[in-house]
């Protein structure tokens, strides 16, 4: 069984591979911004931010948060911060289930959890939420660009938008659907080091317990 599944696996195109990969990066960002609304203890909120838009856009360069538009919105920043994790919360479930994949929605998520990952303080501290980041970071580059290779309907409804583009579009024909080798680069990169990192800590914690 293990080898007609590995075989089945190997017969596997690069957008299936990129397709799955895509559905498993949104799930995750599923569960972060849940997890964010289900917290009773909101984090604290940035202090600076004045009504003025360009003192906004000025905080936003040295400290990237959505959360400094809260106060020139005239909304509480708690409200506003719940806001965002709700917005990618909605974006995750639609990429999750392959109705929207396309690299702005994936960037967006990047976004909106940036912004929540800058004043999430210490509950935002671990390695496994600057991944998220890394990881979501490269999927903005291997998600596809092309309308009809992110937009589909489940349970194969019939998708609004043309699986084949207009002549002009510069994604146009085959190319829609196959996925560039470069883009696949920095997710290798980054497995690469998630995994040599994790070797050199635990070799580094072997070497203090044999001290």
């Amino acid at each position: 069984v293990m080898a007609m599944a590995m075989a089945a696996v190997r017969r596997w195109s690069a957008s299936t591979y990129r397709k799955l990969f895509l559905a498993a990066m949104a799930t995750c960002y599923a569960c972060a911004f849940a997890s964010w609304l289900a917290q009773q203890q909101k984090p604290a909120a940035p202090q600076g931010a004045v009504d003025p838009w360009e003192e906004a856009t000025r905080l936003w360069w040295s400290e990237p948060t959505l959360a400094w538009y809260a106060a020139p919105l005239g909304l509480d920043v708690h409200v506003f911060n719940d806001g965002v994790a709700l917005v990618g919360l909605c974006l995750a479930c639609l990429a999750a289930i392959g109705v929207l994949r396309h690299a702005l929605v994936f960037a967006a998520m990047f976004v909106c959890y940036l912004s929540l990952y800058k004043v999430g303080q210490t509950f935002y501290s671990f390695q496994w939420d600057i991944l998220l980041l890394e990881a979501g970071a490269c999927t903005v580059l291997y998600a596809p660009w092309s309308l009809s290779a992110a937009f589909s309907l489940p349970f194969g409804l019939p998708s609004p938008i043309s699986p084949i583009p207009p002549k002009w579009w510069p994604w146009s024909g085959r190319r829609a659907s196959t996925v560039p080798g470069g883009v696949v680069w920095p997710l290798r990169w980054l497995l690469f080091k998630l995994m040599f990192m994790s070797g050199v800590v635990k070799i580094q914690v072997r070497g203090r317990l044999a001290s």
